[in-house]
């Protein structure tokens, strides 16, 4: 089961990849996103991880892939689900940038967890790329 969501921001790629990579600065505008722990500096690389304090509590995630500048991906487990997002970007052209995120689950009963991710999941990712989207817009920050 894959969940997938996606929104234009207004800005170039290379900016919005910055941000978007840029998770030390998640909490100043990432919905739900409260404190960040990494074992690297600069970009992430593949079999690094970030802890991620929510509002449902901590969650670690690895790193499995980077594609500079328009993909990464990481994972984590959930009992017995692992979780997968895919971070995508593509460049649109016009001075904006398609962020997607699609996450998928693998794991017993997984209609179970679909039903449940449903309906919590999909909004939260799409207030996350409204806020990212919103960073860029006039009036907002720009950079992070």
């Amino acid at each position: 089961m894959t969940i997938r969501v996606q929104r234009r921001v207004p800005a170039p790629l290379l900016t919005v990849w910055e941000a978007w990579l840029n998770l030390s600065q998640w909490p100043s505008w990432a919905p739900g996103v409260r404190q960040v722990e990494l074992d690297w500096t600069g970009d992430p690389l593949p079999g690094g991880t970030a802890r991620l304090r929510t509002v449902t509590g901590w969650r670690r995630y690895e790193v499995t892939a980077l594609k500079p500048p328009d993909t990464w991906t990481w994972r984590r487990r959930l009992g017995p689900w692992t979780v997968t997002s895919h971070h995508q970007l593509q460049d649109r052209g016009d001075s904006t940038t398609e962020a997607a995120i699609l996450v998928s689950f693998e794991g017993p009963a997984e209609t179970v967890v679909e039903a449940l991710a449903r309906l919590g999941l999909r909004p939260a990712l799409t207030r996350r790329l409204v806020a990212l989207a919103d960073l860029f817009r006039e009036g907002g920050a720009g950079t992070v």
